[in-house]
């Protein structure tokens, strides 16, 4: 037992190491030009013999959103000072330097991709346990279409514009013919699983007007044929496991009359 929590525990460190690692690449890479400017103000750091030139330097080195009186900036500020001190090389103090910087990029994230995975909970396209993920079976087709794209960067320029565009960014179930498609599906297995229930479904709860051109209105339906679908299902399910413990109780009935020899008796 001991040996297992030792993996598991092994396990999420990793797991940890590694999705910190890949919030600093995207942060080296989102934060290239800020980072090239910090790193200039090192190198004149590091050459520099003013100590009064010095000081305004490490300030620009160091600031964040919070300015550069915050304690990591401060703490950061004294390593460097103190490196210089040792007449270390310039690629340590650049690498304290990103150290320091990468992850206090990444850490202020967090709060975005929290938001995130809620918005994908409500979305009720995934539910999210721990490290697990789990895709909604009947949202599959939109996951996949979903992953399967190729996102880019937007430009600042583009960036307002693009968020304050409320029909972007579009997906399948925007678009009416998507939607019709999914109805017409679904109405599919609500007719086969009615039959198979032998639960009649009133037609107005399954009547769909051909001439619905509005997406909003079109999602609407869909969602209630869904939950008669899901209602459905979960008879079905009833109704498999009514028949399997009556399976079991022939079973347990034939077993008891062979212990009685009432059947294949001597």
């Amino acid at each position: 037992r001991k040996g297992l929590s030792r993996i598991r525990k092994e396990g999420r460190d990793a797991t940890r190491r590694y999705i910190t690692q890949q919030q600093c690449n995207m942060a080296e890479l989102l934060h290239e030009d800020e980072i090239k400017e910090r790193l200039e103000y090192l190198r004149v750091y590091h050459k520099s013999e003013k100590h009064t030139k010095d000081k305004e330097l490490l300030r620009m080195i160091v600031k964040s959103g919070k300015g550069a009186n915050t304690g990591a900036a401060i703490r950061l500020a004294n390593e460097l000072i103190d490196l210089k001190r040792q007449n270390a090389s310039l690629e340590e103090l650049e690498k304290r330097f990103l150290f320091y910087y990468l992850r206090l990029k990444s850490s202020s994230w967090k709060d975005y991709i929290d938001a995130t995975a809620r918005y994908f909970r409500m979305s009720g396209l995934l539910t999210i346990h721990r490290s697990r993920i789990n895709i909604a079976e009947h949202c599959r087709d939109i996951v996949e279409w979903i992953v399967s794209r190729k996102w880019q960067l937007k430009k600042k320029s583009d960036y307002l514009e693009y968020l304050h565009d409320c029909t972007l960014p579009a997906l399948p179930q925007d678009k009416t013919a998507y939607l019709w498609q999914t109805i017409e599906e679904t109405l599919r297995d609500v007719i086969k699983l009615s039959k198979a229930t032998k639960i009649q479904i009133e037609p107005r709860a399954v009547k769909i007007d051909k001439e619905i051109t509005d997406s909003l209105v079109l999602r609407r339906q869909l969602l209630r044929l869904t939950d008669i679908k899901r209602e459905l299902r979960e008879y079905e399910y009833m109704l498999l496991l009514h028949r399997e413990i009556s399976e079991i109780d022939k079973i347990i009935e034939y077993f008891d009359s062979i212990k009685h020899n009432d059947i294949l008796g001597h």
